[in-house]
């Protein structure tokens, strides 16, 4: 049985290689991490809804909502409607945990996840520049290869090919962005790291009005430094 290529199938798709590419990105590792030390993490963050804020420049049709979560910077994007918001915890390595929060919107033309990670360590942990190099890298290595392999598993005859990743200012700050295609889907994800959170976004769209979507809802990010 095969199953049809859509933007749900791809959107479920990419909730999960989200959670399990940040998880082993922050390992730095492109294999299970190992068991980690003795350490009780505090408890997850619940689901909350994301605010919505007044923004004048928002498109006609989008509206600006904002989150923040432990000791992360306030995250916020432009949302075709009220976004819905999933939650996943994942064992990273030597006692340490990952909170990954994913709130997702849709419309005709495409899905829009905004994701935004915890790192939770016993120890005063932070992402180096160097550990920043491995954490891009790794991401997009974990996300394509676990995204592949899950269409493969569903019976889907789509290869997921993509661009040279590149370099870019999201929000002030150096991020990672890639431009992708599974079938005739057209997708871009953009990843930000700060000093012990990621902040994702991922685009997956196709038909007319997709690209201009996607460029409203990417070019949207603002990080508002934690006080």
């Amino acid at each position: 049985m095969r199953v049809k290529l859509s933007l749900a199938v791809l959107s479920s798709l990419v909730l999960c290689c989200l959670c399990l590419a940040s998880a082993r990105a922050q390992s730095g590792k492109t294999v299970p991490p190992p068991t980690p030390l003795p350490f009780v993490p505090p408890p997850p963050v619940p689901p909350q809804t994301a605010r919505l804020v007044e923004d004048t420049a928002a498109p006609v049709g989008w509206k600006r909502y904002e989150f923040k979560y432990g000791e992360g910077d306030t995250m916020s994007v432009f949302f075709p409607k009220a976004p819905t918001e999933s939650v996943e915890k994942t064992e990273v390595t030597n006692g340490a945990y990952s909170i990954v929060h994913i709130l997702s919107a849709e419309t005709p033309a495409g899905v829009y996840l905004a994701g935004y990670l915890e790192l939770i360590a016993p120890s005063n942990i932070k992402i180096t520049p160097a550990a920043k190099e491995i954490i891009f890298n790794g991401f997009w290595k974990n996300f394509s290869s676990g995204m592949q392999q899950q269409l493969e598993k569903m019976g889907i005859q789509a290869k997921l090919t993509s661009a040279e990743p590149r370099k870019v200012v999201a929000a002030g700050r150096e991020a990672q962005e890639q431009d992708f295609n599974v079938g005739n889907v057209t997708g871009r994800y953009r990843v930000v790291a700060g000093e012990r959170t990621l902040y994702m976004m991922v685009t997956l769209g196709f038909g007319e009005g997709s690209a201009k979507e996607r460029d409203i809802f990417v070019e949207s990010l603002r990080l508002a430094a934690a006080r």
